[in-house]
């Protein structure tokens, strides 16, 4: 991924580089001594009983899909006086670009594959996160929990008349690193 930082004149490209992006895994291991155990003996029943927790049922995800929005389609926010370009990668997948400020989204745009657009945004120091995928679910539900969702490492400031250019686009020595969002977090 690579982003420009604000100019007023000429605007600078940032991309993001494939080693900043972050893919993690927790691995918890449990280790209870062979003989004896808290306060007494332990056989191999006890130690069995241990690990037959019974984890919560997940409903499983049932919104209906729908077609994809036109291309540049905001449901937050429009205008303003900063300016956002966006370029996403061709392909299959689409993109869901959110401004947020805390929790709160700013502002949002919907993109198809291998489009690039510029937006009006509004002023202020916004968080980018994005989501990609091939089944939309709309604004709420976006790419629903089997899309790839990620933030960027960075915060997005934007002043009246300074524009940002972000390529999300997976590229050696980009300039912008992204770690992997949970699409509860999305």
């Amino acid at each position: 991924m690579r982003i420009h930082r604000p100019k007023k004149q000429p605007r600078a490209r940032y991309g993001l580089s494939a080693s900043a992006i972050t893919l993690s895994a927790l691995v918890l291991t449990a280790c209870y001594p062979s003989t004896g155990g808290y306060g007494g003996s332990s056989s191999d029943s006890d130690r069995s009983s241990l690990y037959e927790q019974v984890e919560p049922e997940v409903p499983a995800f049932s919104e209906p899909e729908v077609s994809w929005p036109k291309n540049g389609y905001g449901t937050v926010g429009n205008g303003g006086d900063g300016c956002l370009e966006i370029s996403v990668p061709t392909g299959s997948k689409a993109y869901y670009v959110k401004l947020k400020k805390g929790s709160s989204t700013v502002w949002d745009v919907f993109l198809k594959p291998g489009s690039s657009k510029e937006f009006s945004v509004p002023t202020g120091t916004y968080d980018l996160t994005y989501g990609a995928g091939d089944h939309w679910y709309g604004s709420r539900y976006a790419f629903g929990p089997e899309g790839v969702y990620s933030e960027a490492s960075e915060r997005f400031t934007f002043d009246p008349g300074s524009c940002w250019t972000v390529e999300l686009i997976l590229r050696p020595g980009g300039n912008l690193g992204s770690s992997g969002l949970d699409y509860d977090d999305f």
